[in-house]
């Protein structure tokens, strides 16, 4: 296979009438009947000839030319008690061939026994020495998979008055040999290309039937579809018949070796070809390879239970052998073209002494499947290479080696494969002429691997009616591959890699629906659609999944593209990204670009216009001017680097660096910038510098919310819950009670629903707000009980539900109240779709929401619900939360809405190790737990820096799979880096904030506490993703006392502890008597308050000014002038809705101390609650 990337598809002429007709006279669907079309099945009898195959009987064994003096040679050898002595080759194919005469024979009553030279002394094919030897002890000798080009042995055999006859299906390459029966489909025009297993069966068959035991062969077609599908001949007439029939038969398989190799291979029912070709065929072969191919003959005829139980476990060790033996080859075959720069030769030729020769024909297939060129790998000893070739589509192998067979002592083959003797000094001249040779018979075009494509479909026919209609075309293989389908325009909506790495595995999403995927070899590539979320095209097959619930449909990806996106243009290097994360973080810390990503449009300057000639440059730029922002992830200085440059690409500058680091991740992610000239500046003696005004422009569904509207809904008919799964769950299904939820609600009910710590929350809140605001519903108001969880939720709501285009703002008492009045403004506007707010500011403003989701918890005060039941009534559509069972049952009566209660019960999956206190405990460990995945808490986004730097130090050998996470980090980036932890590339991510649930992988392992978000509520949703899949998981609490101490100090800062606000007012009474002043004063220093911090004092000015006691008015350059309204008068705090803000965190504070101080087993139980 070439490179994933680096492929073309053609797709087979489409006949729309001929397959509707087809489907219709079939009763299969218009794609089958399109496959059969592609095979040149047009009408219904061979159709249905070919859909029956496993019904049907082959075709007479004596429709073969020779077939006729081969049974009756045979029979009179039985009859005779001649002895026989059946010659195979070493490979699948001649073990099994060699197995079924021995078989058939013996049960008809004949004397008989075996030979197979030895691959590594002898070779292959019919030697004259060995047949000498033979003709001492037998009076006829069967030759199978070989003798074709065997004159003199056979006439060595003739000589010897021995009888020879030739079961052979290579291409001859000269005068045939004088035997007394030769069989060879290739000679005779046979219309079955059989190989030399099923040219043993129907001799077999025409022997035994001769011998009056009727079908006595029918057993012995399981061999032969071993044989004929490890030798890769076309799976067409007899020989589809023979597979169909013959794997059939595998599950009560009558012949003991077959079934301990089954055992061993550890495959399961049903089996397919590929059980045969990747799982039976590879451990026969091994013998033949490593030790003598004997063995793997006698584990195919003996009936002796424990020997073939022996020998089958000794082929499973060889096999084993064999694949580390490749291994090796392998990679010192991509050393070799790599250093030598073969890649883009028209073919490869290797040699090395030491090599093993009965593995370099299974590397040479590996290296045709990555470089897409004909390879031939020979294997040096003693002064003589021993070689394998294989070829690509275009070419005939045997007809290019024929071109430069001067240099060669022997060849022979296939059109994709053949094997060749040539000596060590000669090599060189054979490369030269080899690739002489292919490079006249090949096309540049010849060279680019083609993907045959069926049918293009969409993936709501990706559907498990069309896997069982695919089915039915099995088996698949040469001549009749699997039907390969394409579809464009998808999203990777989740990807995780598998098998150590290797493998990819994707929900793939249309917008609408999803389909479950595997790509075999691609996981290199999680990390590309991980930063880019690229638009791909694929071609893939479809099968049945078979799991333990039941079975669903699979795509198995055959090649991916990204049509839009230029790997090189974009930084798609995991390793790099987490260097630039931790390198920048004090940019993703700082407050001022927070949200810049999120921007609609704003204004910036050009740095770096002053080197490299770009003075003269800006001369001719005009205002209003485009210009165009080009991402260069190569910049050495700075992978997330952005030029400014003029519409024929010359460069102007760059955006600034801090600017760039947020702007980056989203233009790789997909998103579009418009840049214009606003003004030039300077002039003169002073440099010149440019402004520009950055415009995000709209795109594919993750862009429409800057339209105004919502942009993205379901289409008509659609299952919403697969769309929500598609646009929203990153392809997870909803869980059954998200989805009963979801149902409810879009009935027009109104729901009660309880949900544990970790049980989707969030992922309840964002798909009924979508079903709400996409059924006109909206604007939805989300109600929690505290401002931080306003400010938490709206953060990780907010570009999650943006990929439908929902404009989602936070609004609380803890804001500054002009950020405040902006943002209900907006809201009764309806600029804000979904507006999260906290329970104390709903109450007190009151705005006009279509609908309203209520959160609760414990603490909750019951008084907020009936106000919220008296202002807004039947518009609560949903309640929701961590709360027990009687506080729920108490909000559902309040807010009058029906119940719906969870049928699941706790978590006993989970487990608590308590580590707190445990003063200065390494992290170390963490990162030593592969490959499970590790969520650290911590307490807010600085912790989450710290802790993530202080594990890459402790461990630079896994530094490249630890990250930190919060929610300062641009909206793109945060996406990123949830796609590569669920991926698996990261493998320990440190959390500051909420970890939104398509974000967190279901296979969490271990959630390690060192320190709590605000809120017990907050930190159960972090603690709890840990094993939400259902696994086992650890629970690792490893915070102490100074972290719930620095996590007071936080409050602290946001809501003015008692003492400080009282330490405030005094001093503005004092401050009072002698007339107003400005804040902040020239030098803190003497101010009475400089030991508060300045956050907290902000804070309590704001809570004075809200509650009557000062007032406010701009003081110039950002100082505010403040004035007493009554120095001898009492402050009523409660006025202040910040304060009442304030009053209800800190009671949330005081249950989560005591909560996260109490017993491991209390917090154990109440995160595992249902």
């Amino acid at each position: 296979m070439g490179g994933p990337l680096n492929a073309r598809w053609r797709l087979f002429p489409q006949d729309p009438r001929g397959r509707q007709r087809l489907a219709l006279t079939l009763g299969v669907s218009p794609v089958a009947a399109q496959v059969l079309i592609n095979r040149g099945l047009r009408d219904e009898a061979s159709a249905r000839a070919f859909l029956d195959a496993r019904s049907a009987e082959p075709s007479s064994p004596f429709d073969l030319p020779g077939m006729d003096q081969t049974v009756e040679r045979m029979v009179r050898a039985v009859r005779e008690r001649t002895p026989v002595i059946v010659y195979g080759d070493y490979d699948a194919d001649g073990v099994t061939a060699t197995a079924i005469l021995v078989r058939a024979l013996r049960r008809a009553g004949g004397t008989v026994d075996f030979y197979v030279p030895d691959r590594q002394a002898e070779g292959y094919g019919l030697h004259t020495a060995a047949v000498a030897r033979l003709a001492m002890r037998a009076g006829l000798l069967v030759a199978v998979d070989c003798g074709i080009a065997a004159c003199d042995a056979a006439d060595v055999a003739r000589s010897a008055g021995l009888d020879l006859i030739v079961l052979d299906h290579h291409m001859p390459q000269g005068a045939l040999p004088s035997a007394y029966a030769l069989v060879n489909p290739k000679i005779s025009g046979s219309a079955t290309d059989y190989c030399a297993a099923g040219l043993a069966w129907q001799a077999a068959r025409g022997t035994l039937a001769a011998m009056g035991l009727g079908d006595g062969a029918r057993d012995l077609l399981e061999l032969a579809a071993l044989g004929t599908v490890a030798d890769a001949v076309e799976l067409l007439r007899d020989n589809r018949v023979i597979v169909a029939r013959g794997i059939g038969q595998l599950e009560r398989s009558a012949i003991p070796g077959v079934r301990a190799l089954i055992e061993v291979a550890e495959l399961r029912s049903p089996f397919g070809a590929r059980d045969l070709s990747h799982g039976l065929a590879p451990r026969l072969n091994a013998a033949g390879r490593l030790a003598h191919a004997a063995m793997a003959v006698r584990l195919l005829i003996s009936d002796d239970p424990a020997e073939v139980k022996t020998i089958a476990k000794d082929l499973d060790r060889l096999n084993a052998e064999r694949r580390a033996l490749c291994g090796q080859v392998l990679a010192d075959a991509i050393e070799d073209i790599e250093t030598q720069g073969l890649a883009a030769s028209p073919a490869i030729v290797l040699a090395r002494e030491g090599w093993h020769q009965g593995v370099v024909g299974i590397v040479a297939s590996q290296i045709v499947d990555r470089y897409y060129r004909p390879a031939v790998l020979i294997a040096v000893r003693e002064g003589v290479g021993k070689g394998s070739a294989r070829s690509i589509p275009p070419l005939h192998l045997v007809d290019a080696l024929a071109r430069a067979s001067s240099a060669l002592d022997a060849f022979g083959g296939h059109a994709m494969a053949a094997g060749l003797s040539v000596q060590a000094d000669a090599i060189p001249r054979f490369r030269s002429a080899f690739v002489e040779s292919v490079a006249g018979a090949l096309t540049a075009e010849d060279l680019e691997p083609v993907t045959e494509v069926d049918a293009e479909i969409t993936l709501e026919q990706v559907t498990l009616e069309l896997a069982g209609e695919v089915a039915r075309l099995a088996p698949f293989g040469a001549g009749n591959p699997q039907p390969v389908f394409l579809s464009r325009g998808l999203r990777a909506a989740g990807t995780r890699m598998v098998g150590s790495g290797a493998h990819l595995r994707l929900v793939v999403s249309d917008g609408a629906r999803t389909a479950d995927a595997i790509g075999f070899r691609l996981g290199d590539l999680a990390e590309l659609l991980a930063f880019t979320q690229a638009r791909i095209d694929l071609t893939y097959s479809v099968e049945v999944d078979q799991w333990r619930e039941g079975q669903s449909v699979q795509m198995v990806v055959e090649r991916l593209w990204t049509p839009d996106v230029d790997p090189t243009a974009v930084t798609a290097d995991a390793g790099l990204l987490l260097a630039r994360l931790f390198d920048r973080a004090g940019e993703y810390l700082d407050v001022r670009h927070h949200e810049i990503d999120e921007a609609p449009a704003f204004h910036t300057k050009v740095v770096g216009v002053t080197f490299e000639g770009r003075q003269g440059l800006l001369a001719e730029v005009r205002t209003g001017e485009r210009l165009r922002l080009v991402r260069e992830p190569a910049n050495p200085r700075d992978p997330h680097a952005i030029k400014v440059c003029l519409p024929d690409g010359r460069q102007l500058g760059f955006l600034r660096a801090t600017l760039a680091a947020r702007l980056a991740p989203a233009i790789d992610a997909g998103a579009r910038y418009a840049a214009t000239a606003a003004a030039l500046t300077g002039g003169g003696e002073r440099a010149q510098g440019l402004n520009i005004f950055v415009e995000r422009e709209a795109v594919w569904g993750g862009e429409a919310g800057l339209t105004g509207e919502v942009a993205a809904r379901p289409p008509a008919g659609a299952d919403f819950a697969g769309w929500i799964a598609a646009r929203l769950g990153r392809g997870r299904p909803l869980h059954e009670v998200h989805r009963q939820t979801v149902e409810m609600i879009r009935a027009g009910r109104r729901v009660a629903v309880r949900l544990g710590p970790g049980r989707g929350l969030l992922a309840v809140v964002a798909s009924v707000s979508a079903a709400l605001i996409t059924g006109g519903s909206g604007p939805v108001a989300v109600v929690l009980p505290r401002a931080c969880e306003a400010d938490a939720c709206a953060r990780a709501l907010g570009p999650w539900l943006r990929g439908i285009g929902v404009r989602t703002r936070a609004v609380h008492g803890a804001l500054s109240a002009t950020p405040r009045s902006r943002v209900d403004g907006a809201f009764r506007r309806r600029e804000v779709d979904l507006l999260v707010a906290s329970a104390s500011w709903m109450l007190a403003s009151g705005p006009d929401a279509g609908a309203v989701i209520v959160i609760v918890d414990d603490v909750s005060p019951a008084d907020d619900l009936r106000a919220l039941a008296g202002r807004y009534g039947d518009r609560v559509r949903l309640v929701a939360g961590p709360a027990s069972h009687d506080r729920m049952r108490l909000a559902a009566a309040t807010l009058a809405v029906e119940r719906l209660e969870l049928p699941s019960g706790p978590r006993t999956h989970l487990r608590v190790t308590d580590h707190r206190g445990a003063a200065g405990m390494a992290l170390s460990d963490l990162t030593h737990l592969r490959p499970e995945k590790v969520l650290v808490l911590v307490s807010g986004a600085a912790a989450a820096v710290d802790v993530g730097r202080r594990l890459r130090q402790d461990a630079p050998a896994s530094a490249d799979r630890i990250a930190y996470y919060h929610d300062g980090l641009p909206a793109a980036l945060r996406r990123t880096i949830e796609d590569l932890y669920g991926a698996g590339a990261i493998q320990v991510l440190v959390v500051g904030s909420l970890l939104v649930p398509p974000g967190a992988p279901p296979d969490i392992a271990r959630a390690v506490a060192l320190g709590l978000l605000p809120t017990r509520m907050l930190g159960g949703e972090a603690l709890g993703a840990a094993g939400a899949g259902g696994q086992g998981a650890i629970l690792d609490l490893r915070y102490g006392r100074e972290a719930l101490d620095a996590a007071a100090a936080v409050l602290d800062r946001r809501h003015p502890p008692r003492e400080a606000l009282v330490q405030c007012y005094h001093y503005l009474k004092d401050r009072g008597r002698r007339g107003s002043w400005v804040w902040p004063p020239g030098d803190r220093e003497e101010s009475a308050l400089a030991s508060l911090p300045i956050d907290t004092l902000s804070a309590a000015l704001e809570i004075f000014v809200e509650a009557g006691v000062i007032t406010a008015e701009g003081g110039g350059e950002g100082a505010v002038r403040y004035t007493v309204t009554d120095p001898a008068g009492r402050a009523d705090l409660d006025r202040s809705l910040r304060y009442r803000e304030g009053t209800r965190e800190r009671a949330a504070w005081t249950d989560l101390r005591a909560w996260a101080e109490g017993p491991a087993a209390t917090i154990l139980a109440d995160l595992a609650r249902a």
